[in-house]
């Protein structure tokens, strides 16, 4: 039986596909949207919604394309239907699979766009922003704030209010209290959140707010590990028991939504100071500390604190509502500056370590080299003793592997060859980039 909704659907991926201007897609939504309003909104929100999660993608299905039930049929179910089940969780793991598998036997003639809603992309070129702009606020989206580079003419703390604090250099996540879950700065999900979730679901203070940070690891000391989150944020059947969510903002739920605020940051970050001795309680969440910016000395201070402690720089925050976008009302100032590499080689050295209680010159790893802007260069410090012994005798773990580094400054050379001064190690990407 051939599925109305599906034919719909095709019709449009169909004709998007043969546009190639903005504007001529944008045309195209606009002619299905005004052929059926209803069931166009609903093809596009179980697509683009960040909501709607299936738990399941089309290489999980096409590795098992031999699960499904013979003896039964799906032309009792819509689309929307087979996704509600898996959205819910109604069917899970081979259930799950055997489901879709069954729905596309009996839809075959639209195998290919099912798997497409399933990774909830078309592949036709065409995002929800895109739709939005043609129908307004059709399908929700994902959008957090986020800041500039440092920009000195756009600083005006003389005649506007401003706050500075820690850059911190973990993984950003937005916490919504309605639904108890957590969210990266894209709108994907976290799965290992469990500990945090528990602490935080019976704060009633929290019922309605969403609060945006970023996420770290407690140390033995009580410190944030910013850096260790990243190899733990993507294991899967794994809770990260030693979590912190160091809370720099807090929103209504519909000023989330809304992108936008009737509060400024000042009167947000007191209600945030209300909630401290509850939030902090639990052990799991840190309330950032901003600074009121009020003379030249209290931003040189900050400054010398952040290069004195290692920091990633400061935030800077302008005392106005909040913008779900990238605005120049949020700064990024740093001393040094990051950028991120593929290891192409290693190169060897001795250095003096501690074996058995005695110091002795180690064949290890000296420096890291990768490309930059067409040059080799090379980054030895920042490495661990543990790292440059592991990576000398198996280079493997670490040529080809993406990192992330910070140096001072770009220098040329008298032959006009590229390098960087200073430059440390700051992380090593294990299963690739995760922002």
């Amino acid at each position: 039986m051939s599925s109305v909704e599906l034919q719909f659907l095709q019709e449009f991926v169909d004709e998007i596909n043969i546009t190639n201007s903005n504007l001529d897609k944008q045309s195209v939504v606009k002619k299905y949207y005004e052929r059926d309003s209803q069931l166009f909104g609903q093809l596009m929100n179980y697509v683009y919604d960040y909501h709607y999660k299936y738990y399941l993608t089309s290489a999980n299905v096409l590795k098992r394309e031999d699960l499904f039930n013979e003896n039964q049929s799906t032309d009792n179910l819509t689309i929307f239907n087979m996704l509600d089940m898996l959205y819910s969780r109604t069917e899970t793991g081979h259930n799950a699979i055997s489901l879709v598998n069954t729905f596309i036997k009996d839809h075959s003639e639209y195998k290919e766009l099912i798997l497409r809603m399933l990774d909830k992309d078309l592949k036709c070129r065409i995002d929800a922003k895109t739709i939005n702009k043609v129908i307004p606020n059709l399908i929700p989206t994902f959008d957090v704030s986020l800041g500039e580079k440092f920009d000195a003419k756009r600083f005006n703390w003389e005649d506007e209010t401003w706050y500075a604090s820690r850059k911190l250099d973990g993984i950003r996540c937005i916490f919504q209290k309605n639904v108890l879950k957590f969210y990266s700065r894209q709108g994907e999900e976290f799965w290992v959140l469990d500990v945090l979730k528990n602490a935080i679901k019976d704060i009633n203070e929290l019922n309605g707010y969403v609060l945006d940070g970023e996420l770290s690891l407690i140390t033995e000391d009580g410190s944030d590990d910013f850096q260790g989150i990243m190899k733990q944020i993507r294991r899967k059947d794994h809770t990260i028991p030693n979590i912190r969510l160091n809370v720099f903002d807090i929103l209504t739920q519909e000023e989330f939504d809304n992108k936008t605020s009737t509060r400024t940051f000042s009167e947000r970050y007191e209600h945030l100071k209300s909630l401290k001795e509850v939030l902090e309680s639990t052990g799991h969440i840190n309330i950032v500390e901003q600074f009121k910016i009020e003379s030249t000395d209290l931003f040189e201070s900050l400054k010398q604190k952040a290069l004195e402690n290692n920091w990633e720089g400061l935030m800077l925050r302008k005392d106005d509502t909040y913008k779900g976008k990238r605005s120049f009302d949020l700064l990024k100032y740093k001393e040094f500056s990051d950028a991120e590499y593929v290891v192409e080689s290693i190169e060897l050295g001795t250095k003096p370590m501690l074996i058995d209680g005695v110091m002795k010159d180690v064949e290890c790893v000296s420096a890291l080299h990768f490309n930059h802007k067409g040059y080799d260069v090379k980054c030895g410090s920042g490495l661990n003793d543990t790292q440059r012994i592991e990576w000398k005798d198996h280079p493997e773990n670490i040529i080809g592997k993406t990192i992330k580094v910070k140096y001072f400054e770009e220098t040329t050379d008298q032959n006009g060859n590229l390098s960087l001064r200073f430059p440390i190690l700051l992380t090593v990407y294990e299963n690739g980039r995760f922002d």
